[in-house]
This record gives structure tokens, sequence and C-alpha cells, in this order.
């Protein structure tokens, strides 16, 4: 796979085999992006919401495959029939994006989905008030390629995204990704 991506560039995305492409790309993502500290941090019988999950493959290698509790949404299509067979074994719930969000969950994941929505911030803040105070997000708004499904009006607002986040969030770490921690109490951004 990585011949390909080398060989046909951006090219890559409109190959055939899309959600293995996905997968692949995922896979190759964590080592980069997600952060095993960030899954390991989590606690044991906590709730896991993967948000925009495609694969699930960043989750999967942190989360599900060690029995986590997790509830993947996407929008339907084959990354999301892809992820339903793929993780029948597990406990994991599938429900697509148009449902209401959860409530109460311990952690969030939203990678490389941001950027594909039109209102990025309202996403942003809709998943952030479902996670529970003290509860952790690993999030990756890429503004880096103006191609695949990225919206341009999205990506612009990417400025607004890093001062949404540290107007609520307290940064555990960055670099690629954005590692953050929801306070548990509502005066602990106050200066």
């Amino acid at each position: 796979m990585l011949a390909l991506w080398e060989q046909h560039g951006d090219a890559f995305y409109h190959l055939p085999d899309f959600v293995l492409r996905q997968e692949w790309f995922h896979s190759m993502s964590y080592q980069t992006r997600s952060s095993p500290s960030f899954f390991a941090s989590l606690p044991v019988d906590g709730t896991l919401l993967d948000w925009g999950c495609g694969t699930a493959e960043n989750s999967r290698r942190g989360w599900i495959d060690h029995g986590g509790r997790t509830i993947l949404m996407d929008v339907p299509g084959p990354n999301f029939d892809y992820c339903k067979a793929k993780y029948a074994p597990f406990h994991v719930e599938h429900r697509p994006v148009s449902e209401p969000l959860p409530r109460g969950y311990d952690a969030l994941v939203c990678l490389d989905v941001l950027e594909h929505v039109t209102e990025p911030i309202k996403v942003l803040e809709s998943l952030w008030d479902g996670l529970k105070p003290g509860g952790q997000a690993l999030l990756w708004f890429d503004d880096s390629l103006p191609a695949a499904g990225h919206l341009p009006d999205s990506i612009a607002l990417r400025g607004d995204y890093d001062r949404w986040l540290l107007k609520h969030a307290t940064i555990r770490w960055q670099g690629g990704f954005d590692w953050v921690e929801k306070p548990r109490r509502w005066w602990a951004l106050w200066t």
C-alpha cells in the first residue's frame, strides 16, 4: 500500500477499494498521531465515543482490542458497514451520526473528521457537551489537505478550533494531534 501512495499521491483516494485504503491509512496514522498513552489513561470500565470513526482502526488498536466499551458513529456507507461486521464480536455499539449523540462518555476520539463537516465548531461543542467532566478527547482537525472531501470553508475555521480548545479544554499534549481534557470544574479555565 505504501508503494501505491508513493506512486499515485492524491490519486490514492480515487483508486478502488476505498475501505481497505482507509484501514491502511488509519493503521499507519495510529503510530504517528494516536497516542497509546491516551488510551492507557482511560478508565478500564469507561466508555469511548469514536465520532466519525471511519474504519475505527485507531480505536481498535488502543481500546476495542482490550475490551473497552465503545460507541462508533459515522455516516452510513461502506466504512460503517465494514465496522459493523469487523467489530461484531466486541462490546461495540454502532450508530449513524444522524442519531442523537450519547451523553456521559469518558473519552472521545474524533480524528480526521472536523474538516469534512460544514460547522466543525458546532460539532465540537456538541461532542464536548456529552463528554463527562474530567473526560479526555483525542482530536485531529486536518487542515493540510485541500482534497479528499475536505471542505475549504471548514478548513478556514482551524484558527477558531484552536481558540475554542484553549478556552474550553486543558491541553494534555499537542503535536500532530490534540490530547485534551475537559475540566472537572467550570471555573478551572478562568484566568
